[in-house]
């Protein structure tokens, strides 16, 4: 291998065989005398550029830190995505739990007899194309086919035929037996209008 370098008085390049390293040699251009590098700290200068040029354990560093935010970035959007899922299967499940345990429903078919308790909200007078009746709050069970009963809701009505629908007063609570049997329609004292659920009074017990 040829040790190559410049006169250092007239920059003349020379090479010489890597035998002659240390050698006290003539510039062939200006006659100056020369002292022959030595390979090995040419090829060591070599090799620190080619080390500045290419760092390769930034290189090493920069792909381990980009692996590891891909691997970040993965597990997160799976988490999102298995949270998202769970938070939907959690809603549907709720849904169909809250459906289930909605307000007995069988208590809203017609001819269905129950005692209940009711609390008197107002009245709506009886007249030529209107049925007297009594606008109540009353108490629906609350249950769940899995768990039974859960609580008590209260829905509007209205009762009809009470014996002392023209004496109760608002805010009385009320405890018979009633059976479901069509529509109310109707304006109250209030004069607010009300289509409401139509239970007959049956019994006080």
């Amino acid at each position: 291998m040829d040790i190559t370098f410049s006169c250092t008085k007239c920059g003349q390049h020379i090479a010489i065989d890597e035998a002659g390293a240390g050698m006290s040699v003539q510039c062939p251009k200006c006659d100056a005398s020369l002292t022959v590098p030595q390979l090995v700290a040419q090829q060591s200068h070599g090799d620190s550029s080619c080390e500045r040029a290419f760092p390769l354990h930034w290189i090493i560093v920069g792909a381990s830190a980009l692996l590891l935010l891909a691997i970040i970035v993965a597990t997160l959007t799976q988490w999102r995505l298995a949270s998202g899922s769970q938070s939907g299967r959690n809603a549907g499940e709720n849904t169909k739990a809250k459906s289930s345990a909605s307000l007995d429903d069988k208590y809203w078919g017609e001819g269905v007899e129950d005692y209940r308790s009711c609390k008197v909200i107002a009245v709506i007078p009886g007249g030529f194309l209107t049925e007297g009746a009594i606008v109540a709050s009353m108490a629906l069970r609350f249950t769940n086919p899995q768990v039974g009963y859960i609580g008590t809701d209260y829905r509007v009505v209205a009762i009809v035929k009470h014996p002392r629908e023209r004496t109760l007063t608002e805010g009385e609570n009320v405890k018979a037996t009633w059976r479901r049997e069509g529509i109310v329609e109707g304006k109250d004292i209030n004069g607010v209008f009300r289509r409401l659920p139509r239970w007959v009074y049956v019994s006080d017990k």
